[in-house]
């Protein structure tokens, strides 16, 4: 009985490898099934053409799988820029630097992107804007990140009127630069430290969350710990009014992205929409204005302001 060898393979322009195995032991399948050898070296090149048509066929599936990853092996990567970037939504485009927006542009040249968006806090990072967003396809991009990870946006909400904030907008912030350590790895040290009765409320021990941040409040808090930060430094300060944050003016999808987040650190989320706020950017990817996180085990202790009874200010967070 004929049989079909690794070189009569070779002979049939089979190339090196793993392959030749493969096709070996299937081509002698078949002629021990009563094929003849060149019926079945038939077969095993009609395979070799056509690979996808004999995935779902057991006997050839392995041999097909293999063909077709030595032509994507083969296939040269598309490395050519688009001549022009691919259109993509930009949010607050007026108050984005121009780097910002170039880096965004050569993102979406790249032949691998597909779509892509930019945030309103967006200024210039590594491979890819801070507030940038990109899709791309098959491909992994290390670099495409900024140099703000992890970092946060934190409130003080002020439960006052509007008039009040525009008045003395100017006290309101002269109390964050005071009493707020900005800039990288910025924290209080010496007698600056935060000294202040809600440092010593034995609430911080009801959640190891609150245990966490307990020091990160005496590190960059000067007397009350209201701004706890999850970054090293505060890098700007906005302030706003909380009229347009109505519920409507939420999408669905961010509120239940939102919630589901919050439930996976064992948060959950209430909204007051009569308060003003002072916002404290720390270039977050999500924004939220208008909402005061409150962990579910300690929802019994009262409303935030009861820690800073004692402050003149009556800072709520």
């Amino acid at each position: 009985m004929d049989i079909i060898t690794g070189k009569i393979l070779k002979y049939h322009n089979w190339i090196d490898g793993r392959i030749i195995g493969i096709a070996k032991d299937i081509g002698n399948k078949l002629i021990e099934g009563g094929m003849e050898r060149d019926a079945a070296l038939a077969k095993l090149d009609a395979v070799r053409q056509n690979p996808g048509s004999f995935l779902a066929v057991p006997l050839f599936a392995e041999l097909a799988r293999e063909c077709i990853r030595i032509s994507q092996k083969d296939e040269s990567p598309n490395l050519n820029l688009r001549d022009q970037p691919l259109q993509y939504p930009i949010w607050g485009r007026e108050h984005i630097d121009e780097g910002s927006l170039a880096q965004m542009d050569n993102a979406m040249r790249l032949p691998v992107s597909v779509a892509g968006a930019l945030m309103p806090d967006a200024h210039v990072g590594y491979g890819l804007p801070i507030g940038g967003v990109l899709a791309t396809e098959n491909a992994i991009i290390p670099y495409a990140v900024g140099v703000d990870i992890a970092c946060r946006m934190r409130l003080s909400l002020y439960e006052v009127s509007p008039i009040l904030l525009e008045q003395k907008k100017g006290m309101f912030e002269n109390a964050l630069w005071e009493e707020t350590a900005f800039g990288m790895g910025a924290e209080w040290k010496g007698t600056r430290r935060a000294d202040h009765a809600v440092l010593d409320d034995p609430t911080w021990q009801a959640t190891r969350l609150l245990q966490s941040l307990r020091d990160n409040a005496v590190k960059h808090s000067a007397r009350a710990a209201r701004e706890i930060t999850s970054s090293s430094g505060v890098r700007s300060v906005c302030t706003s009014r909380c009229l347009a944050c109505s519920p409507a003016n939420i999408s669905r999808r961010s509120r239940t992205a939102v919630r589901a987040r919050l439930d996976s650190k064992s948060q959950t989320a209430t909204a007051n929409w009569r308060w003003n706020c002072i916002l404290i950017s720390i270039r977050a990817s999500v924004i939220l204005r208008g909402f005061r996180w409150i962990p579910k085990k300690v929802r019994n202790i009262g409303f935030p302001w009861n820690w800073l009874a004692n402050s003149r200010r009556r800072i709520i967070t």
